[in-house]
């Protein structure tokens, strides 16, 4: 039985309109993950803004460190006592808080800060 004919003209239509859109959707994707920074705030104040893509080390004061690596983020190190902010490990969405360093470290995306940028 030949498969072809089986399919009709409008499901040959449905079938390449679907392909298509995944292959959008696929290259949006990837196209966003290369777009991501790292945003870090301490006490109010904007320390920095690094791409999510390039593995670096950024030492802050109070002996914080912040790592970048392979499209992730965590704080290294830091001098609170319970050190939430170093057990939460690694993140490539979820912002990382420390409270008694009064630190924030956010993902951010250029489509998110476009977005933001419409809306007022």
């Amino acid at each position: 039985m030949n498969f072809l004919r089986i399919l009709k003209p409008l499901d040959i239509v449905i079938v390449v309109l679907l392909l298509s859109m995944a292959g959008l959707l696929t290259l949006n994707g990837i196209k966003s993950r290369s777009e991501k920074y790292v945003v870090i705030t301490k006490d109010s104040i904007n320390k920095g803004e690094f791409p999510l893509n390039k593995d670096r080390l950024i030492e802050l004061e109070n002996n914080i460190v912040v790592e970048i690596k392979d499209s992730k983020v965590r704080v290294k190190t830091s001098p609170c006592r319970n050190q939430i902010c170093v057990k939460q490990g690694w993140s490539d969405s979820q912002p990382i808080i420390c409270a008694p360093q009064k630190l924030s470290v956010t993902i951010k995306s250029a489509d998110s800060e476009k977005e933001m940028l419409i809306s007022r």
